[in-house]
């Protein structure tokens, strides 16, 4: 990953909510995370939680749809 993608802002896709697996993988990926993220306080749990489910949706992102700007961008 380049230094561009690294410092580009997380954007939410509408195209993932018709995924008919996204609500329930996000019902489990917060509930994973649930775990052993405790923060100083409530609004740092939250943050760290949120962090963490960030990084689970960008995963599945790649590889359930590869590089879809990209690919856009090529067409």
């Amino acid at each position: 990953m380049n230094q561009w993608n690294q410092n580009r802002p997380f954007r939410f896709e509408a195209f993932w909510l018709r995924d008919p697996k996204f609500i329930e993988k996000m019902k489990t990926w917060w509930k994973e995370n649930e775990n052993g993220r405790e923060g100083r306080n409530k609004m740092h749990t939250l943050q760290l939680r949120l962090k963490d489910l960030k990084g689970n949706i960008k995963q599945w992102n790649r590889e359930e749809f590869g590089n879809v700007h990209k690919d856009n961008e090529q067409l």
